[in-house]
């Protein structure tokens, strides 16, 4: 079955890769904030040299998009582009350098699959064509495959370490029972008024400078 051009920046934004994050030490409330606000969302010049220093497979792609269906859909599948470099830098702050070429790589194989995807639906009758597509395609699956693999180890590698981490805490836990318990006794009886007296206290010091600023008035004066 032979697919409408125009359907190519829809296959794009499809297979575009779900976030892609193994933190050490974040929660999942800060991991929302880290998918959904995105304050860095780089330009249109910026989403093109990054393309092509790191996914240059993903130029002809892009250019057929612009071709065959025009600037909304090249501006749509930029905007989707923009928030997977956004995630990109925002894995390599928090995650590392390992973590974010792993997340760009799936963002390079998932553009590659979804162009060779269409590409075989749109040959026509040409049988050595299609092999050779498939063939190509089953290539970048097998790519696929291995990042996968790549993955699921690093993630099993997070989840080994979150489990010592959480046996330690258990034994000091165990081993500290009383502590615990004393520390969080105070921060409940005290905490609140530590916290006041800080209010007070920066109370005060407004006050003492605006005592002095109109001592300086009247000195002027």
């Amino acid at each position: 079955m032979k697919l409408p051009a125009s359907l190519f920046s829809i296959f794009l934004l499809l297979f575009a890769p779900a976030p892609f994050l193994f933190a050490d030490d974040h929660d999942e409330e800060e991991d929302e904030d880290r998918i959904l606000i995105r304050e860095d969302v780089p330009a249109q010049d910026e989403i093109l040299k990054f393309y092509q220093a790191h996914i240059p497979s993903a130029m002809p792609i892009l250019d057929r998009v612009r071709t065959h269906e025009g600037e909304d859909a090249y501006n749509d599948v930029l905007r989707e582009a923009a928030h997977q470099i956004a995630e990109y830098r925002d894995i390599r702050e928090h995650d590392g350098d390992e973590m974010a070429e792993l997340f760009i790589e799936g963002v390079r194989l998932d553009m590659e699959i979804a162009a060779l995807v269409f590409k075989y639906h749109e040959i026509d009758d040409s049988r050595r064509e299609r092999q050779a597509t498939e063939e190509q395609l089953r290539g970048v699956i097998g790519e696929q495959y291995e990042h996968s693999l790549r993955s699921h180890e690093r993630e099993l590698e997070w989840l080994s370490n979150e489990v010592k981490n959480t046996e330690r805490l258990i034994d000091e836990m165990k081993s500290h029972r009383d502590a615990f318990i004393d520390e969080e006794l105070e921060g409940a009886l005290h905490g609140d008024h530590e916290d006041e007296d800080e209010d007070h206290d920066e109370d005060d010091y407004a006050e003492e400078d605006e005592d002095e600023e109109e001592e300086e008035e009247d000195r002027e004066r």
